[in-house]
């Protein structure tokens, strides 16, 4: 009679720091999700999002010593887009979990449906780094749009003012928005038992309805 040895199981990976969690976002997404997985707390979100409140304070002022701003609304709105990003994740996030939970059975909870979304909203200070790179290498401050500085999508070549509802579409496939919503299909799958084709079709069903309501804003609006 033969008997077949236990295999043995897998050593679990050792639990990742703050910064690891921040690097690996950018290298190796899955296990900062995987981590997240884990163990996330109601306090998961903040270190990310003070990454982007301090990318987004330094652009508004290489913005503010370079370019310079015309309008106060517009400073404020710079000044102010970190508190933006936290209102946007805070959307995006409950809307996901809402999605992925009634739709798909996920139980996710909104503690990690926030994390994920506020990791993966790093991708905003890539954008925010390269427009403090490309102004402080002497790009031309009269041909400087401070809403989109960098060509990470096609509208950057384009006149808003031909067409804002082409110019809102173009601007909508956006490099990094793009990896951005991938991130948020990859967080999902790691932390649920969701297959990640479920979850990347989910992301960007989504992903292109608010680029239609987008585009009908610009076309109703301007």
């Amino acid at each position: 009679m033969t008997t077949t040895a236990a295999t043995p199981a897998a050593p679990e990976a050792p639990p990742l720091s703050t910064a690891g969690r921040i690097l690996n976002i950018f290298f190796a997404p899955s296990q900062t999700f995987l981590d997240l997985k884990r163990k996330t707390t109601w306090t998961s979100w903040v270190a990310p999002w003070l990454v982007i409140v301090a990318m987004s304070l330094g652009y508004a002022a290489v913005v503010a010593k370079k370019v310079g701003f015309e309008l106060g609304i517009t400073q404020a709105i710079t000044y102010g887009f970190s508190l933006l990003v936290l209102v946007g994740a805070v959307l995006v996030g409950g809307l996901l979990m809402a999605t992925f939970n009634f739709g798909a059975g996920a139980e996710v909870s909104f503690k990690t449906a926030l994390a994920i979304v506020m990791y993966s909203s790093l991708l905003g200070a890539v954008g925010d780094a390269l427009a403090m790179v490309s102004l402080l290498a002497g790009a031309d401050p009269e041909r400087f749009f401070i809403q989109n500085p960098v060509a990470t999508n096609p509208a950057y070549f384009m006149n808003p003012a031909d067409s804002p509802a082409l110019y809102a579409l173009a601007a909508s496939f956006d490099v990094l928005s793009i990896w951005k919503w991938a991130l948020y299909a990859i967080g999902f799958s790691c932390v649920s038992k969701m297959r990640k084709g479920t979850t990347i079709t989910v992301a960007f069903a989504w992903f292109l309805l608010i680029t239609l309501i987008r585009v009908g804003f610009a076309a109703l609006i301007y």
